[in-house]
């Protein structure tokens, strides 16, 4: 970032309207693909016990450790250096595991030798204000601020091998979901850089942690991308993005949530500019 600020420093000329020279900047909307790897542990206990041991859920219930998700993400300019900046992100994995541990989870144990279903979704919906506060034709540094509303679903069931916090067997199938929605506040930097007449290399860094009624944690995104615009309105893109969630805490009726979350990959996009 320190090594791209004193290119734009040393940029000569003045701002244009459009950005890069060939391409029209007031609308951008991209949506792509990306071949995602994920790393998943949590908990949930009861608020007024002991903390919950951290699960993995890749290696404990087999869920998949990469997947491929499509997403979508864009920005409206209104004004010289003003912008609406948007985005939604929606993951979800599923799988049945015969375990191999005793898996604590809310007031119940899964016991060794269960046949669990274990299943974990996540959505991410962003919008935020963002600023030009460096605007050159080769470069523009922008600041955002806004809010990244978070949907995390977990649910683990089984069909006999279940215990209460008592030892009491639970007959027939039991199933336990865990429906976590709260807006996390998000701050950002952004670093556009025009290469080329019809090419830009986009870097960002979103974050922020919250520690207020019942949640404590921290969200970060990130994402380095190469585009390359063979028309005025059309982009082809790739690059690498990630989503990190660590939630220290959630209280949630009588139980407490515990997630450390991440999702990264190499992802490829198609862009619209207008």
């Amino acid at each position: 970032m320190a090594a791209l600020l004193l290119a734009a420093i040393a940029a000569t000329g003045t701002a244009r309207a459009d950005f890069p020279s060939d391409v029209p900047d007031r609308f951008k909307m991209q949506a792509g693909g990306v071949d995602a790897g994920f790393d998943t542990q949590g908990s949930l206990s009861l608020t007024e016990g002991p903390a919950g041991v951290f699960v993995n859920f890749e290696d404990v219930f087999d869920l998949p450790i990469s997947k491929q998700y499509w997403y979508t993400e864009g920005f409206y300019r209104f004004s010289k250096k003003g912008y609406v900046d948007f985005g939604y992100v929606d993951f979800h994995r599923k799988a049945r595991r015969i375990i191999e541990q005793d898996v604590d989870w809310g007031n119940v144990t899964f016991l060794a030798d269960a046949n669990v279903d274990a299943e974990f979704g996540s959505k991410f919906i962003y919008a935020a204000y963002r600023h030009d506060f460096l605007q050159l034709e080769q470069v523009h540094i922008s600041g955002s601020a806004g809010f990244s509303y978070l949907d995390l679903s977990t649910g683990l069931s089984a069909n006999g091998n279940v215990v209460d916090q008592d030892g009491n067997p639970i007959s027939g199938e039991y199933e336990k979901k865990v429906d976590l929605q709260f807006p996390v506040p998000l701050l950002g930097l952004q670093l556009d850089w025009r290469i080329t007449r019809r090419t830009v290399i986009q870097m960002y860094l979103r974050t922020l942690r919250i520690d207020y009624s019942g949640i404590k944690g921290g969200i970060g995104q990130r994402a380095i991308r190469y585009e390359w615009y063979p028309t005025r309105h059309f982009a082809v893109g790739g690059g690498w993005s990630e989503y990190s969630i660590d939630l220290d805490r959630y209280e949630t009726g009588d139980y407490t949530a515990r997630f450390n979350y991440e999702v990264s990959g190499l992802e490829l996009y198609l862009k619209m500019a207008f």
